[in-house]
């Protein structure tokens, strides 16, 4: 198959990942067949165009892994996003979304970090929250990833140097917002005490809880006074639990930020994108 015999290649650049692979093109997709299999099928990665100024050589085309595509496959058809598709069994007949596909040997590099398109601070490493080797505050990866999934744009804001508010915008793609304030306070000892509020706002009316990102309770705020270093900003539609741990690389300094959605808007939400928060 594939019009010739190779045999597949991988190697790192600078310029992203390089692939030597069986790839085709199907319903807007494009995916590499990774000649590898699972208990039944061939496995194939689905790819997404690089879409941002970095790409600098049109003759290379770059790639992100994973893509938002629409399968016919179920009774209803329903959209998701994955990285990994079956292809069928049979290499000479490969399957996919239903169709017969055809793949031929080509070279392509794979981007080997999110794509920026989708937030202007997609991945950790654009979030000044984790620039600082030992930072108060940490905002893990994994969760910028669920709140992707989400279709919603994670942005961050430093007022002054004790103080940065991360921006969740639309989220589920509705007129959702979470702000999550993350602040030290200095006590009379001199000390510093971390404090963190959530503010949500949806359907362009006022917020839920407190607006102004500067100010905080000691009492209600200080995220040591809470059992288990854990609160729940809402209500009944749209509630955001908001913990926090000790981060394994520094304990006695970061804390690392987790949240979870609850209430009847934000359950629906995350129902539609077969997300979870565990």
């Amino acid at each position: 198959p594939f019009d010739a015999v190779e045999l597949p290649r991988i190697s790192m650049t600078s310029y992203g990942v390089k692939l030597r692979l069986p790839v085709f093109e199907a319903d807007g997709i494009t995916i590499a067949v990774l000649l590898c299999q699972d208990d039944n099928d061939h496995l194939g990665l689905l790819l997404m165009r690089d879409a941002s100024e970095e790409e600098e050589d049109p003759t290379r085309p770059r790639y992100h892994t994973g893509c938002h595509w629409r399968s016919d496959m179920l009774r209803s058809p329903s959209w998701s996003i994955t990285r990994v598709a079956r292809l069928g069994r049979d290499l000479n007949d490969l399957q996919f979304n239903g169709k017969r596909v055809e793949a031929k040997w080509r070279t392509l590099y794979v981007v080997p970090r999110p794509p920026q398109g989708l937030s202007p601070s997609a991945t950790t490493t654009r979030l000044t929250i984790n620039c600082d080797p030992d930072p108060p505050f940490r905002f893990p990866h994994f969760l910028v990833s669920r709140l992707l999934a989400l279709r919603a744009e994670v942005t961050e804001h430093q007022p002054h140097q004790h103080l940065i508010t991360m921006t969740i915008f639309r989220l589920g793609g509705a007129a959702e917002q979470i702000c999550l304030d993350l602040g030290l306070c200095q006590n009379q000892r001199g000390y510093f005490c971390r404090w963190s509020k959530v503010t949500i706002y949806h359907d362009g009316g006022h917020p839920q809880g407190y607006d102004d990102p500067s100010s905080h309770s000691c009492s209600q705020h200080h995220v040591d006074f809470w059992p288990s270093r854990s609160k729940v900003f809402g209500d009944a539609d749209r509630a955001v639990r908001l913990s926090f741990t000790p981060c394994k690389r520094s304990p006695t300094r970061t804390l690392v930020v987790h949240l979870e959605l609850f209430g009847r808007v934000y359950e629906e939400i995350l129902r539609e994108a077969d997300v979870s928060f565990p």
